[in-house]
């Protein structure tokens, strides 16, 4: 068969499609991280400001009581408001709560002013249960900077002091935020959501520089983010976003509308997913990608030849070297040469955006957590609905949400 309709054979173009595409954005996403990964930014003369920090909950994450602790021992070098916002009728984690607030007996913080913040009876929560505590929370809230970190996040010594940082270096910024990292500690779930997040192109500050550069908005994650409370207050407060899922997504987006600036904190927040199971992962995954593709987010278009990459090469190698078995050092050289480029672009995310130590399961749980996203990816699909917090909801294009009736 000639060469020339020899290229054009499906086997072989598959093959070469997912071997190149995927090279070629590692490669290209490698630069992004080295060249234009978060700087420091210098503290302000005047010190930094006061912050009050909410910290909603629903239910016990995972070691609940050592995160809350994290956020209330976190070094900051001025006064600090942190309210624990959870629903009345959470005794689990009440219980958790309450335990790290007595910590502070043994352990004082100066500077620190605690609270455990309860819904009542009359409280009426919108389907966002997250944006609920949050809302009730502002109306409480002492200081100019206001500070959101989800409840299976961690803080590091130096997290809230650069997060805070980055919001104050220009007066027009309205909102910094850090992108996510794991902990890998605990289960197979938990070692793929710390590669998910710190090792591969979910990695948020990835997608938030792709967003810029394919001029399609701002981008931000809510794991933990910094708001001046007078920017906040002029997109209409954390209310305004009570009927979405993504609501941090809205809200920069909101802020960039009304003239505010967004930018990223180089020290991501620490996810603790404790043990996590496959199951737990997968779950997560398919509601990211559902949500993504209901927010008609069109960079969710590049999940399967770029984040999926390593498992379809896995596909296409074979069939390709079965149809030209004469071409198959070449099929296999390629095939390598995707793995190297995407485990090196794996080590590159994790050592200068997450801050990881380089660990070698990346070389075996890349493919494993692309495989899973693969198969969330085509789950998503055909839902109608996503699980989130106990309920189940009915995501709008849009990304507005509403209980699903049935």
């Amino acid at each position: 068969m000639a060469d020339d309709v020899d290229l054009v054979y499906p086997l072989q173009f598959a093959h070469w499609a997912v071997c190149t595409t995927g090279i070629a954005a590692s490669m290209l996403l490698t630069a992004v991280v080295l060249l234009l990964r978060p700087r420091r930014a210098p503290l302000p003369p005047g010190g930094l400001p006061p912050v009050t920090v909410l910290k909603p909950f629903d239910g016990v994450d995972p070691g609940l009581e050592d995160n809350l602790w994290t956020y209330l021992s976190t070094p900051y070098p001025a006064p600090r408001q942190v309210l624990l916002c959870t629903d009345g009728a959470n005794e689990d984690g009440i219980a958790a709560a309450r335990a790290a607030l007595e910590r502070l007996r043994d352990e004082p913080v100066e500077g620190l002013e605690a609270e455990l913040l309860l819904s009542t009876a009359g409280d009426s929560a919108p389907v966002n249960r997250k944006i609920w505590h949050l809302d009730r929370g502002l109306a409480r809230a002492l200081h100019p900077v206001v500070v959101s970190g989800d409840s299976g996040t961690r803080l590091e010594a130096t997290t809230l002091v650069e997060l805070v940082s980055t919001l104050v270096a220009q007066p027009r910024r309205g909102l910094a935020w850090a992108p996510y990292t794991g902990d890998g500690v605990g289960g197979l779930g938990a070692r793929l959501t710390r590669l998910a997040f710190s090792a591969s192109s979910l990695n948020f500050f990835v997608i938030a520089v792709l967003h810029r550069v394919m001029r399609l908005g701002v981008f931000s994650a809510g794991g933990l983010f910094a708001v001046r409370r007078d920017a906040l207050d002029e997109v209409g407060g954390f209310r305004a976003y009570a009927d979405v899922l993504a609501e941090d997504i809205h809200l920069a987006r909101h802020l960039e509308d009304a003239g505010w600036g967004v930018a990223i904190s180089p020290v991501p927040v620490v996810q603790h997913p404790g043990r996590a199971t496959l199951g737990d992962f997968y779950r997560r995954l398919v509601r990211w990608t559902f949500i993504m593709w209901r927010y008609r987010d069109p960079l969710r278009i590049h999940v399967p030849m770029v984040l999926c990459a390593l498992p379809l090469s896995l596909v296409t190698w074979p069939l390709a070297t079965l149809a030209y078995p004469e071409q198959a050092l070449q099929f296999g050289l390629l095939t390598l040469g995707l793995w190297l480029a995407r485990i090196g672009y794996g080590y590159a995310v994790l050592g200068v955006l997450s801050r990881r130590p380089l660990t070698a399961d990346l070389v075996w749980g890349t493919p494993l957590m692309e495989a899973v996203l693969m198969l969330a990816y085509v789950r998503s699909f055909f839902m109608r609905t996503v699980r989130w917090r106990d309920q189940d909801l009915a995501v709008q294009k849009g990304g507005k949400m509403a209980p699903f009736r049935g």
